[in-house]
């Protein structure tokens, strides 16, 4: 699903649309430069983009627009120019911004400018703790042109977190859901999303203007087609790869007894146990771990180990589908059913 856009507009009469200024002043009060704050505009159930006029004729607009027409992103349409026809149009009623039949048609058409653009897609796990499982594992197992990095207490993973042109992330769907202001608590479906999103884990990568233009994406009417969406997605799934050997199934390791998750812990940091635990207890522990993990902690974890493509350890269930309760709800948004609710003037 696309999940974020930002972009050019090109919307004549856009006027001084901002929140106001931020300035640089001399001490002798002469402005040196000023730049239009972002001005929040309400989409449905409290679902906000940023916007703000570039000039007389560009409006910028950036945001979700899944969550801005639906009130919720955990699933919606990887069709990007169907979507942005209806998200720009809703934008500028909000703003009360009259489009001209000329302007109706180029949003239709495409003819805007892409500075970013994220797409999702999540993958259903057996339950919510193996998506917590999931990303602690793959934290330190995943390698990549860019080593992971994790956040927010290990809900979220980073490849090419900074990245001026691509990056991916990682996340428990659910626990972000759980955040302050993520979902509208008068969301008329929040009980039925919050359990539908429940076993998810969450795979978005953001594709920034330079990779856009290496790709020959800059426009809206380079999307032609819902399949750039997800070639783009599976594509950077492609680079990621995953230590194979250091890998234990998910249920294995959280079945451990406590005191043999924290010597397996301590293993995996490398800790010399030798010189950690009493001998008779260093033995035992040793004996343990080999017959219900097959780790030997007498050896050394492996700092070069075999790794295979990320794809092959999304087992999980892929879940492209809307859910059967959300057809035909406000909480399914479809662009391509949409008809146009602003009438054109001229």
């Amino acid at each position: 699903m696309i999940d974020w856009i930002k972009a050019v507009v090109p919307v004549a009469n856009s006027g001084d649309i901002s929140a106001g200024f931020v300035s640089a002043v001399t001490a002798d009060g002469e402005v040196e430069w000023s730049v239009r704050r972002r001005l929040a505009v309400e989409g449905s159930h409290s679902s906000k983009v940023q916007v703000r006029s570039l000039d007389p004729w560009h409006l910028e607009i950036d945001g979700n627009p899944s969550k801005f027409l639906q009130g919720h992103n955990v699933f919606g349409s990887n069709n990007l120019m169907a979507l942005c026809g209806v998200f720009f149009r809703e934008v500028a009623s909000r703003l009360g911004l009259p489009l001209s039949p000329e302007e109706f048609s180029a949003i239709d058409g495409g003819g805007y400018s892409l500075k970013r653009v994220d797409i999702a897609e999540s993958f259903r796990l057996p339950s919510q703790e193996d998506v917590a499982t999931w990303l602690r594992s793959a934290t330190s197992s995943i390698r990549g042109k860019h080593q992971a990095t994790s956040a927010y207490h290990g809900e979220t993973i980073y490849l090419g977190q900074h990245s001026r042109r691509i990056s991916l992330k990682a996340y428990n769907k659910y626990r972000e859901l759980q955040k302050k202001g993520r979902l509208a608590k008068e969301f008329p479906f929040r009980q039925a999303l919050m359990e539908h999103a429940k076993p998810l884990l969450r795979l978005e990568v953001t594709v920034r203007r330079l990779e856009l233009k290496r790709r020959g994406l800059l426009l809206g009417s380079d999307w032609q087609s819902e399949s750039i969406a997800t070639d783009l997605l599976w594509e950077r799934i492609g680079t990621i790869k995953m230590n194979q050997k250091m890998r234990l199934k998910m249920d294995e390791i959280d079945e451990l007894p406590p005191r043999l998750r924290a010597v397996y812990k301590l293993w995996t940091q490398g800790e010399d146990l030798r010189s950690t635990y009493p001998k008779a207890t260093y033995y035992r522990y040793r004996g343990e771990l080999l017959r219900e993990v097959g780790i030997d902690i007498s050896v050394p974890k492996p700092q070069k180990a075999e790794v295979i493509p990320l794809i092959r350890y999304l087992t999980a269930e892929y879940v492209p589908e809307v859910p059967a309760w959300a057809r035909g709800t406000s909480a399914a948004f479809d662009p391509e059913d949409w008809s146009p609710c602003v009438s054109a003037t001229s």
